[in-house]
């Protein structure tokens, strides 16, 4: 017997192997497909729908395999029975999920859009990195094109800086550092990963919790001493869109309670959370609030050097850096952007204006007396007021989606109108508030 060496017996195995991988390749070629990463819908798991499922699948195998009539009938009842019991257990879901958060609006109206609303497929011509850059594009021209008309505008040299009205007693200089336990009730609270594979990733543990935890520890430091605008209801404790709605109709209904008619005016920003300027911030954060020392540059190294890219599917963009705004999705950013609204309540309470906010979301509003509309002058000061604070701080107020409207008797709301409309001010009888759409009505007064 010939002696055969070991690099015979490699090339031996790499010959049998390769026309082995030949064969299977020609009776099963390797097919490649794309999983969407999607998870099951929390019904479709319900012991319940699992038993059903299979029954079907069984009736379908047996149809097919005996291509009766008697078994397709079989087959057909059992996928009636599946799909029934698919929907009740879709109803039971968001039956339960919706009692279980009657105080949580966000659930609420969140649940609302993902029914009536359903998400639609991706056109295939969007699947492409060009889309994503042109996306991409898209925004960055955006924010550049808001900022080049602020800066352009003729009432930004006119603007005169406003300054705190006191310095604060109460200085935040460093964060604390956390034990094991704060750590843990933090993970517990925060909502889970969006990644389907990947259920705790790396970034988890690197923006989120420590945003977290500075969120937590810097809303204690402005709730303990008073640095929150009482009048914002954006993103706060026990504050909704409610609250900010219940508090504008109560004074507009107190005001028609005393005879008055009430003049309400909703301002309109476009894209004000990306065009926060980051140099402004700080100061606001450092002269507003009393932020100093590592607490300060600990923001300012979380504004600085950010980016972002466009996804669509598994194709991206180029990363584009971002040299303004607040990061949209984060922990912090409502907050951010609250504190760096905070000059602008000084306006309103110089001219004497009634104000609320939730988030973007501006009302003022007055009350006028019966043939007395001196007040109307002061509510117009105080809007190109604010417009040139806005303008100084790179946010635009869109004068075109701004509404005014009037509330009170018909007789002296036509008046107010007419008033209005000499002043630069178009009145409308519809406007939509923070999502509910408020119309003129007129009210009837008698003496009590």
């Amino acid at each position: 017997m010939p002696s055969i060496s070991a690099d015979s017996v490699d090339l031996l195995l790499e010959s049998f192997n390769s026309k082995v991988k030949n064969v299977i390749d020609d009776i099963a070629p390797v097919k490649v497909s794309k999983t969407t990463g999607r998870q099951k819908s929390c019904w479709r798991k319900s012991t319940a729908v699992q038993s059903m499922k299979r029954q079907c699948r069984k009736a379908e195998r047996m149809w097919r395999k005996t291509k009766l009539e008697i078994h397709y009938s079989i087959y057909k009842d059992s996928l009636h029975a599946f799909n029934v019991e698919l929907a009740t257990a879709r109803q039971k879901f968001f039956s339960n999920l919706i009692n279980s958060n009657l105080n949580n609006t966000r659930t609420l109206f969140a649940t609302v859009e993902r029914l009536t609303n359903p998400p639609s497929q991706i056109p295939s011509e969007m699947l492409s990195d060009s889309k994503c850059n042109e996306f991409a594009s898209f925004f960055s021209e955006k924010f550049i094109y808001i900022r080049k008309v602020i800066s352009t505008s003729s009432s930004y040299a006119e603007v005169r800086q406003i300054r705190p009205q006191s310095q604060k007693a109460v200085t935040l200089s460093v964060f604390e550092g956390i034990d094991s336990k704060t750590l843990e009730e933090i993970v517990q609270h925060l909502k889970p990963s969006t990644c389907n594979l990947d259920t705790l990733p790396t970034s988890f543990f690197k923006s989120k919790i420590i945003e977290k935890v500075i969120f937590n520890q810097l809303n204690n430091y402005l709730n303990s001493n008073g640095y929150l605008d009482n009048f914002q209801s954006g993103f706060r404790p026990h504050h909704s869109t409610e609250t900010a709605l219940f508090k504008i109709i109560n004074d507009i209904r107190l005001n028609s309670d005393s005879f008055k008619i009430s003049v309400l005016v909703l301002l309109d920003l476009s894209a004000a959370f990306d065009t926060v300027d980051h140099n402004i911030l700080l100061e606001i954060l450092e002269n507003w609030v009393g932020l100093s020392g590592m607490a300060l540059n600990w923001f300012r190294s979380y504004l600085e050097g950010r980016g972002y890219y466009v996804s669509i599917g598994e194709h991206k963009s180029k990363w584009t850096s971002m040299t303004c705004g607040v990061p949209q999705g984060s922990i912090l950013a409502p907050l951010l952007f609250s504190l760096y609204m905070l000059p602008l309540s000084q306006i309103m309470r110089k001219n004497q204006i009634a104000y609320h906010s939730y988030a973007d979301d501006t009302q003022i509003y007055l009350a006028l007396s019966p043939n007395d509309y001196s007040p109307i002058d002061s509510l117009c000061q105080c809007i190109d007021e604010i417009n040139n604070w806005m303008c100084q701080n790179f946010l635009q107020l869109n004068k075109e989606k701004t509404e005014v409207t009037a509330f009170g008797s018909k007789e002296e709301v036509l008046k107010v109108n007419a008033y209005l409309d000499s002043r630069g001010q178009t009145t409308k009888n519809q406007v939509r508030n923070l999502g509910v759409i408020q119309t003129l009505v007129s009210v009837v007064m008698s003496k009590q």
